[in-house]
């Protein structure tokens, strides 16, 4: 067991010598922050938008000598920190459950490093604010695992607010990145409560065809008559499945059905009209 003491805000020489130190403890560690910049010497670094460590540091801590520093992160499109500076940033916006302001300036903080991304996605996670962070994650430069994509996807699922999000991401992100199994278990269930939603049922189609399960994709695709439900049948060869759903969204529409097989190919005839 070793005691320790702590002897804080005190001037080394003046308020106790370091021969005093020495004299009653075994080891003495001198610990102190800098009071002043370190000038690099290096072309720009006192034009406008660049900040010291230590000014840094103070703003977001609050101290007086710097609370009219205001560093502009959020209309520039690159931020340089040096040092951990950047992850205490955000801790610090964090604290102040500031979500969405240290979602939006992730990208710009953690950049390229794919293990600095997935630590902030763990910490969202925890804090139930992933689906807050999900709009800015990098799908390349740097890929994430697989995983990191599947939670955030899950994630999106548990409230309507985050279902327009859940769309843009199962359309707009590669579907090589993540694997929609995982998204769709989540998914299936909210079909039968009252959280459902007609863009839930759009992203679990999505889904559906990047899983190959393209029957059950024209099922939702026709519940929500999509225009090119049509074109999806025969581009994916659905003929034989779908005649009963194909009826069932003709009634829905009032249509008058005819189906013409002699070609091997399906035709519904709404209000007159041949589709």
């Amino acid at each position: 067991m070793i005691d320790a003491c702590s002897l804080e805000n005190v001037t080394l020489g003046s308020s106790v010598s370091l021969k005093e130190l020495r004299d009653l403890y075994h080891v003495v560690v001198l610990a102190y922050g800098a009071e002043s910049d370190r000038v690099l010497g290096v072309p720009g670094e006192d034009l406008e938008g660049i900040y010291s460590a230590r000014e840094f540091v103070w703003w977001y801590n609050g101290h007086p000598d710097c609370k009219n520093l205001i560093p502009d992160l959020q209309s520039t499109d690159t931020a340089i920190i040096l040092g951990q500076v950047g992850s205490r940033y955000l801790d610090h916006l964090i604290v102040e459950r500031k979500y969405a302001e240290a979602a939006a300036l992730c990208p710009k903080l953690l950049r390229g490093s794919a293990a600095a991304w997935e630590r902030w996605v763990f910490h969202f996670a925890q804090l139930r604010q992933l689906p807050i962070l999900v709009p800015h994650l990098p799908t390349e430069n740097p890929r994430l695992t697989d995983t990191i994509y599947e939670l955030a996807l899950v994630a999106l699922v548990t409230s309507p607010a985050y279902h327009k999000d859940l769309l843009s991401a199962v359309k707009s992100w590669p579907c090589t990145i993540y694997s929609a199994l995982p998204v769709i278990s989540a998914i299936e269930p909210q079909l039968k409560t009252l959280s459902v939603t007609n863009t839930l049922k759009e992203a679990l189609a999505e889904l559906y065809v990047i899983d190959g399960q393209y029957e059950s994709a024209f099922s939702l695709f026709a519940d929500l008559l999509k225009p090119d439900v049509f074109d999806f049948i025969e581009k994916h060869n659905l003929h034989d499945a779908i005649n009963e759903k194909a009826m069932s969204m003709a009634f829905q529409v009032g249509a008058t059905t005819s189906f013409v097989s002699t070609t091997g190919a399906l035709y519904l005839s709404v209000g007159g009209m041949l589709l």
